[in-house]
């Protein structure tokens, strides 16, 4: 019996938690100091040579069902975890191996119940004055010989003794400090301690204060606290069989300002100001960072840059067309074609049109900026000045409905996309841009020799019609186009950025169609459209010789089956992207593999290698949906086949690569704090929360995959303390992780730089990304091989979340746009990343408040503590085709008291969040 079979027996027999114990032995690691890291080799797959299609499995007429794991969320998972055995894959770190078999054991505080009153002793020249009895100065020198307090005791406060001289308004001058006696106890006797050596005099906290100053290097058991907060029973049961805890955050804990632009970041500032609290600092923080700094980045170039670049496109094309309009009475294929093209730019042009006017408001912003004042137009006005055809296609666009055949062009589109979603609702110059670009992404000018679409509200033309229409379309573009270089370098400049960023269009662009067009030799463009057998010609030609995309998209009608048909060839003005994610799920759903009614964030980490995202699988999927474990193991090993220089291709592969490497970073990577089941469900909600944010931010430009079934006075006291000592802080040791980071912000720059979308307050703070990157990836190397990290480096990483506040804004005038209020800055987010056509539903991802992790440290730099830290919360569930959620709509889910978050929830997460912490 193989192991995932072993996992489902396991899920039917077993209706209790096995208990999670370490998964690596001394015998799992020997001789790991000679591994090297997973490095990914061979050669790799560029998108003009596409993956082969795997076999189709056969259909079932399955769709997702709840099974054992998913019916019976905590007590299935935790079944699951129970049995997930550490990824072959991994090499652990070797030098923490001496750790991982050690137990979590918390030591008792000293009870100080009986006292009303306590301090601790702070220093090192404390003194026990038994039977000694002070009114005035002159009594100091009666004081008898003191008995040595060692740093660290707790003695009982049992009463204050003032001066009665007025000279130092109660204190008494004492060995050149000022300050108050004490009245106390030591070894059964009464008498007097001087209160600059003292600590907590006030506290209810100072068993913890105590035991804090033990050093954190002798810490050979865990202590119950971590900061002065006491861990309850329920958060020290779950570190003791878990080593991590995840905690639910209240929106009440933390608050949002522009300098405290983000929930994360927010949560970990108001954590580091706790200055005794040891700090985890986890990928998640520099993912949701960095995922910020993009967005806006992106929101930034889009309004600034992209916006202009594209209305004078658009205007440039029009002007073009009127040089070629043929006679007004004319009805050959060329005007027919020619009326067409007008339109296409037309559509474009009023959505454009129906941005708002901007202008600069005299509120001023941050230094160097001001608020952007949106005017919005009369839309019905502006409708009106544009042909009956435009119109008809625009209300259909602003409507944003549901999927109809459009009225110009003739096959099923889905309308639903239309709507402003991401970044795009927070400005009306947004919105336009994103409908439009939308458009222009969309809008399938058919190629094809393919099947007819046979599914959508109503019939439309079959493949050889809509081709016989949109083909001479694309000529007059492709004719306009090459004729004027200005108009190419205008398109250029808008395509090839996001081509850098994000990755290739996955359909024909003019990189493509212009050489196919020269081959065809065409003399006379009127005669050569009015000739309905070159035309044909013409599609036989471009369907042998031109790459059909790889992701099926609303063409998803004509997409592989068990057949073997290919994607519908066909050119867009701006095709949208295709990334290897949507690549993945394009692989996994229907009509591909037609078992499956809807994907899974699990079937993204599985493909990349994650063990923990197989064994939820297997506990979930697998057992209904046939031929999935196959198709997912066949990518699994596609994706271990690529060079490292893969994933720095573009900033897209490089945070998959981020992703990768978090989902990656599970149990058998060999910390003490990974190396127990839970630990699983950190690094799927780290991998799978940086996936969400990715989506999010490159909503409009990344193909979606498509499927159907088919003091007192003028003295104050002064003190010889010591200080504590400082807590040592952490930051999760991912090597990986942070190689990917470092190249996903160099490639923003070198973008930036070429297609001139950065200046010097961009290039400033790329320069500081870097430099923090640089850093924590110099301490994680440390960390990784149990080697000391500075003083200076430890007490550097507690500064990390404040260092990320003015990376993450974006510069100058910018600022105020994408600021203007709390609620902007929440940092739950959603984004739709898969539509089944048939069922009518979207599969939405997202983030919510971040979650409270502590998490059980063990090595040679801080010994055994519980450190503080926050990682993603994700969210995976359905929706509507035609309720494709914007963040507005979801925060206002997300914030609420009664948010059902469980609902929302992929099962693999579900209840795994301890309740509020009690002090909130």
């Amino acid at each position: 019996m193989n192991k995932k079979k072993l996992i489902m027996v396991i899920l039917v027999v077993a209706g209790f938690f096995v208990s999670c114990t370490p998964q690596n032995s001394s015998s799992d690691i020997e001789g790991s100091e000679k591994a090297e890291e997973r490095s990914l080799v061979t050669e790799t797959r560029q998108i003009s040579d596409p993956p082969s299609a795997p076999v189709e499995a056969a259909s079932t007429g399955n769709h997702i069902e709840e099974t054992a794991a998913e019916g019976s969320d905590v007590e299935g998972r935790k079944t699951v975890l129970a049995a997930l055995h550490r990824n072959s894959k991994l090499v652990p770190a070797p030098a923490h191996a001496k750790y991982v078999q050690d137990e979590v054991d918390f030591t008792t505080l000293q009870d100080l119940s009986e006292y009303e009153q306590t301090a601790v002793i702070g220093s090192r020249v404390a003194l026990f004055y038994p039977e000694a009895d002070l009114k005035t100065s002159t009594d100091l020198d009666t004081l008898p010989q003191g008995t040595p307090l060692p740093i660290s005791t707790i003695i009982p406060i049992l009463g204050r003794v003032k001066n009665e001289d007025r000279q130092y308004y109660g204190f008494f001058f004492f060995q050149n400090n000022y300050n108050f006696f004490y009245k106390t106890e030591w070894e059964g006797r009464p008498g007097l301690v001087f209160g600059a050596d003292l600590v907590g005099t006030n506290s209810k906290l100072n068993a913890i204060t105590s035991r804090m100053y033990k050093s954190p290097v002798d810490f050979e058991q865990f202590s119950p606290f971590t900061g002065f907060y006491l861990l309850s029973d329920a958060e020290r049961a779950k570190l003791k069989s878990d080593r991590i805890a995840f905690q639910e955050v209240s929106p009440s804990e933390y608050s949002l300002s522009l300098s405290k632009p983000d929930d994360m970041i927010s949560l970990y500032m108001d954590t580091a100001k706790e200055k005794q609290t040891p700090l985890f600092i986890t990928t998640d923080l520099i993912a949701n960072g960095l995922h910020l700094f993009f967005d806006k980045f992106l929101q930034y170039s889009e309004e600034t840059y992209f916006m202009p670049r594209l209305d004078a496109l658009v205007d440039a094309y029009i002007a073009a067309l009127k040089s070629m309009t043929p006679e007004p009475e004319a009805d050959d294929a060329y005007a027919a074609a020619y009326r067409s093209v007008l339109t296409y730019f037309s559509i474009a042009d009023c959505l454009i049109a129906l941005a708002p006017t901007t202008s600069q408001g005299d509120q001023e912003g941050p230094p160097g900026s001001q608020i952007t004042v949106y005017e919005k137009k009369d839309q019905e006005q502006v409708l009106s000045t544009y042909p009956e055809e435009v119109q008809s296609e625009v209300s259909l666009i602003l409507a944003a409905a549901g999927p109809q055949i459009s009225p110009n062009f003739h096959y099923n589109e889905d309308y639903t996309q239309y709507k402003p979603r991401g970044h795009y609702t927070k400005n009306g110059v947004l919105e336009a841009y994103f409908r439009t670009m939308m458009w222009f992404g969309r809008l399938h000018m058919y190629i094809s020799t393919g099947n007819d679409p046979v599914i959508g509200p109503a019939p439309q033309d079959s493949a050889e019609d809509l081709s016989l229409q949109h083909l001479p379309m694309v000529a007059i573009i492709e004719t306009i186009t090459a004729s004027h270089q200005d108009i190419y370098d205008a398109w250029k400049a808008l395509f090839y950025p996001v081509t850098d960023l994000i990755g290739a269009s996955d359909d024909l662009s003019f990189k493509e169609i212009m050489p196919f067009f020269d081959s065809l030799k065409i003399s006379d463009l009127v005669v050569w459209i009015d000739d309905v057998n070159q035309l044909k010609a013409a599609i036989r030609d471009a369907n042998e010789t031109l790459k059909a995309p790889l992701i099926s998209g609303n063409s998803v009608f004509e997409a592989p089956s068990s057949e073997g048909r290919k994607q519908p060839l066909g050119w867009r003005l701006f095709g949208q992207r295709f990334t290897y994610d949507s690549y993945i799920h394009q692989q996994v759903s229907p009509p591909r593999l037609m078992s499956r009614d809807i994907v899974r964030g699990l079937d993204v980490m599985k493909a990349f290698g994650s063990e923990s995202a197989d064994q939820f699988l297997a506990a979930s999927d697998y057992p209904t949906m046939v031929g999935l474990e196959e198709r997912l193991d066949e990518l699994e090993a596609e994706f271990d086949a690529y060079p490292a220089d893969f994933w720095q291709q573009t900033y897209y592969n490089a945070v998959l690569d981020m992703i990768r490497s978090q989902a990656l970073f599970e149990p058998g990577s060999g910390f003490f704090f990974t190396e127990t089941p839970m630990w699983a469900v950190k690094s799927e909600l780290s991998a799978h929360g940086t996936w969400a944010a990715l989506r999010h931010d490159t909503i409009l430009y990344v193909k979606q995959v498509y499927a159907e079934r088919a003091g007192d006075g003028d003295y104050n006291e002064t003190f010889r303390t010591e200080p504590l000592p400082q807590p040592v802080h952490y930051i999760e040791p991912n090597r990986q992780f942070f190689k990917g980071a470092r190249s996903a912000v160099n490639l923003i720059a070198k973008s930036g730089k070429t297609y001139q979308l950065i200046d010097e307050q961009y290039e400033r703070k790329i320069a500081s990304w870097q430099q923090l990157l640089e850093r924590m990836k110099q301490i994680v190397d440390l960390e990784y091989v149990d080697e000391q990290v500075s003083a200076e480096d430890v007490a550097w990483i507690r500064t990390i979340p404040q260092q990320l506040v003015p990376l993450v804004q974006p510069p100058g005038a910018g600022y105020a746009s994408y600021a203007e209020d709390d609620d902007a800055l929440k940092g739950a987010i959603v984004a739709d990343v898969f539509t089944n056509a048939e069922a009518g539903t979207v599969l939405e991802v997202g983030l919510g408040i971040p979650y409270r992790i502590y998490v059980c440290l063990n090595d040679g730099q801080g010994g055994k503590r519980v450190a503080v830290g926050y990682t993603f919360s994700y969210y995976e569930f359905p929706m509507p085709q035609d309720k494709r959620m914007t963040n507005e709509e979801w925060r206002a889910m997300v914030y609420a008291p009664d948010f059902a978050a469980e609902e929302h929830q992929p099962f693999w997460s579900r209840g795994v969040n301890l309740a509020i912490r009690a002090d909130q």
